[in-house]
């Protein structure tokens, strides 16, 4: 059974991942708040164990040592990572964050699995896949559905940083992982990081042609390739359009779980304003 858009294999994917975000929405929705985050952390202490022990748990795919994949190499690695860690310290914006990111993030990478197209899903690496990002979903989308953290609308301008910051976690994290390895020559450092590209922050990829164009037509001239400069600058060459559409987007969501207070604050100014106009004409 082959991956493919709209095969079986595909559709099945996404209908099991939904059903089980539903089922336990559904099944957790009337408990207490401290029932939901225990549920929570249990769900990402599992991930997280799954993350950092591939190697035992699939060791015919990663071998028997620690290796770059058990660390937060990528987005949903970092998100995996991160999860347990806002749940239980992290700050109510960070928590917002995390479970937004990591439900567009999980529902991303598993309606587009373009790493598995054309090949059968009955392989380790595929249910590896499938499971930890599966696990990711409930873990970030789960909050939303309850409610345990609540987005306020005037803080979308922050979650645009908040992403480049994490990609730049992600940058410092794989060039640690390098750095650390005796067995590597320092010089390969950037080849390297070019060849991770974890998001395309090192440079555009091949697979979307037309968003590359978009990014690069955003990205002041400063941060492209050149004569004197034939590389990316790292995360920057795209820092402005990716701002822009994350912010864009955290507006529309953060608006839509937050419009009452929204509408409040819009009435409350309008007031203001038609009180200050009275006083100054009367």
């Amino acid at each position: 059974m082959k991956m493919e858009y709209g095969s079986f294999a595909y559709c099945f994917s996404l209908i099991l991942a939904i059903a089980l975000l539903a089922a336990m929405g559904y099944l957790f929705r009337n408990r207490s708040p401290r029932v939901q985050k225990a549920a929570l952390l249990l769900i990402t202490a599992a991930n997280v164990l799954q993350h950092l022990f591939k190697s035992a748990l699939y060791p015919h795919l990663y071998g028997t040592g620690f290796s770059l994949v058990n660390t937060a190499y990528n987005v949903c690695a970092f998100l995996i990572l991160a999860s347990p860690v806002v749940l239980l310290c992290g700050s109510n914006l960070m928590r917002v964050f995390v479970s937004y990111a990591g439900a567009i993030g999980s529902l991303l990478a598993l309606a587009m699995p373009f790493w598995f197209m054309g090949q059968t899903v009955w392989q380790w690496e595929y249910l590896r896949f499938y499971v930890c990002h599966v696990l990711l979903l409930l873990s970030s989308a789960l909050p939303i559905l309850w409610k345990l953290y609540r987005p306020s609308y005037r803080d979308f301008w922050k979650t645009g940083f908040l992403f480049l910051g994490m990609l730049g976690a992600i940058m410092i994290n794989n060039v640690l992982f390098f750095v650390c390895d005796p067995a590597r020559d320092p010089q390969d450092l950037f080849s390297f990081l070019q060849t991770q590209n974890p998001l395309w922050s090192m440079h555009p990829t091949d697979t979307y042609p037309a968003l590359s164009r978009l990014f690069t037509a955003l990205t002041p001239e400063l941060f492209l390739p050149s004569a004197a400069h034939p590389y990316y600058t790292p995360v920057l060459w795209y820092a402005l359009p990716v701002y822009l559409a994350v912010t864009a987007l955290s507006l529309l969501l953060f608006l839509c779980a937050d419009g009452k207070r929204f509408i409040n604050d819009f009435r409350k100014s309008l007031a203001q304003k038609r009180t200050e106009r009275l006083k100054k004409h009367g």
